[in-house]
């Protein structure tokens, strides 16, 4: 069941209907079919919760998630002001009672701009929603759509990609408890998970017993920490291969601009009693080895500290 045709980081989990089969129908749908824009998610309207730098590697297992716009078209309001909507969506985390689906009608906010003929229609709202152990989430929503003055906008088409590099017109969204807002440390924003003008970097440790190479993929840093995905890990460890590539078994956290980069890679089987590796405090820039590496158990708990011998740091 899985094409995986995706554009996300994991393997088996963007198309596959047994993982989605908690997903609503398209006719979870609230608003006014009369509506004059349309909001369109394929197939792979799949989109990654990204990193937090305020976040330690075990908050970041928890964070993980992925977020499914259900496919079909939606009208969406072009007029301004304030309208009833849900868009049908839903999310997967590596446990399942933390994942949330639909629970309710939100609102959202039209506002309408326009510059040189072009009207820019932006869609700012959100929707309640209820995970399996009964917390209860807001889900925010921030569309973009574009069109020429006096006609309705075009289709935004949302299948993953990130947004019109041209036209800004995409979306994005942000997940957070009820009662919280999209700055906690706990929300999870969701984004396009690649983006082609990424560029890929790696970083190649050897240490006692073992070996790892780690691949990124990042964007340019602007006044935030630029945006980009951990998307393989690849080696051994006490003579046992590693190589995983699953989005919720790969975990990082950046310090500001990626100057520091933290990781966990979390193993498809334990190699003897040991769950995971964790690769911290690596420096690109430092010439000398700076990384250092522990094996862990499920929850990341450090088991031991290895001795680093080389790190290799590659960008293409």
């Amino acid at each position: 069941t899985d094409t995986d045709t995706d554009t996300d980081t994991d393997t088996d989990t963007d198309t596959d209907t047994e993982l989605w089969a908690h997903c609503p129908d398209d006719d979870a749908y609230v608003g006014d079919e009369e509506w004059e824009g349309t909001v369109r998610g394929t197939a792979n309207a799949i989109y990654c919760g990204g990193f937090n730098e305020q976040r330690t590697l075990e908050q970041e297992v928890e964070a993980k998630a992925l977020l499914k716009v259900v496919e079909g078209a939606y009208p969406v309001s072009t007029d301004e002001g304030e309208v009833e909507l849900a868009l049908p969506l839903c999310t997967l985390r590596a446990d399942e009672s933390a994942r949330a689906d639909m629970a309710g009608t939100g609102t959202t906010t039209v506002s309408p701009a326009t510059w040189l003929g072009t009207t820019y229609y932006y869609v700012n709202g959100g929707q309640p929603m209820e995970s399996a152990d009964g917390s209860s989430w807001n889900l925010d929503h921030s569309l973009v759509m574009v069109g020429t003055e006096g006609d309705p906008p075009e289709v935004l088409v949302l299948d993953g990609s990130p947004a019109d590099a041209t036209t800004g017109a995409g979306a994005s969204f942000s997940q957070y408890i009820e009662g919280g807002s999209s700055w906690d440390v706990e929300a999870v924003a969701f984004s396009a998970c690649r983006d082609d003008t990424w560029t890929a970097e790696s970083h190649t440790v050897e240490f006692d017993g073992g070996e790892i190479r780690l691949e990124l993929l990042l964007g340019e840093n602007t006044v935030a920490t630029a945006p980009g995905a951990f998307t393989g890990a690849m080696g051994f460890l006490d003579g046992v291969g590693i190589n995983q590539d699953d989005y919720f078994k790969l975990i990082y956290r950046p310090e500001h601009h990626h100057f520091v980069r933290h990781f966990a890679v979390i193993f498809e089987e334990p190699v003897g009693d040991v769950c995971a590796l964790r690769v911290e405090e690596i420096d690109p820039w430092e010439g000398d080895p700076t990384a250092v590496v522990s094996t862990a158990d499920c929850d990341l708990t450090v088991i031991e500290t290895r001795e680093v011998t080389s790190e290799v740091y590659e960008t293409k």
